[in-house]
């Protein structure tokens, strides 16, 4: 027989369960949605600020990253120009394993180290990594709602406008490109986690890769 705790925590654990699923949708709605509006820019107006797919994937600062992961670092003292010492190595090591998961090899023997497809691999990982960081945000509001005593629905809808306008926002398109930001989002989130649900002591390590 089902004691009335045990019904309580099916309870929450479904609530959890559907808001999870009610963030994943606005996480892919919003990846499609700014697709379409890209792919409709450059169909429409044909404008030369709205670069190939395949040409942002090396722009920016992102030619930097894969750099780091296909070479390594370099630096030339007495040189102006930019050099990758100045980036953290976290993502890069996220971008060199990418390369091998999606096809083995070194840059110049035809691996994916040293293909287009590293760009494309490394947008499909900050994609998800940007939806994790969005569980993880609405866990943390969920838990502060909690706390503060607020009613379901109203902590259910602030948690799912923060996370729309968040997702829909028209520069969350670089949560979807291969830079640090999706990264960056979901440890930042995740060091507030293990902050307020006490644990932070023996979560050192998130700060080290948040920095």
């Amino acid at each position: 027989m089902d004691t009335p705790h045990a019904a309580t925590g099916e309870g929450r654990r479904g609530r959890e369960i559907g808001l999870a699923a009610q963030v994943t949708l606005l996480w892919a709605g919003s990846r499609l949605w700014l697709a379409l509006i890209y792919a409709g820019l450059r169909v429409l107006t044909r404008l030369p600020l709205l670069p190939a797919p395949a040409v942002v994937g090396e722009m920016w600062d992102i030619h930097h990253y894969l750099e780091i992961a296909r070479q390594g670092y370099a630096y030339t003292p007495g040189s102006t120009a930019i050099q990758n010492v100045a980036f953290f190595p976290l993502w890069p090591m996220v971008l060199r394993l990418l390369g091998w998961i999606v096809g083995a090899g070194e840059p110049g023997n035809g691996g994916a180290l040293g293909s287009a497809a590293l760009p494309w691999a490394g947008s499909l990982a900050a994609s998800l990594l940007f939806l994790a960081a969005l569980l993880a945000l609405a866990r943390w509001m969920e838990g502060a709602a909690s706390r503060r005593g607020e009613s379901g629905d109203t902590g259910r809808r602030t948690i799912l406008l923060t996370v729309t306008l968040l997702a829909f926002f028209p520069t969350s398109l670089y949560f979807s490109l291969p830079y640090t930001e999706s990264l960056f989002l979901l440890l930042s989130v995740a060091a507030f986690l293990a902050w307020e649900s006490g644990r932070w002591a023996g979560r050192r390590w998130r700060a080290c890769c948040w920095g």
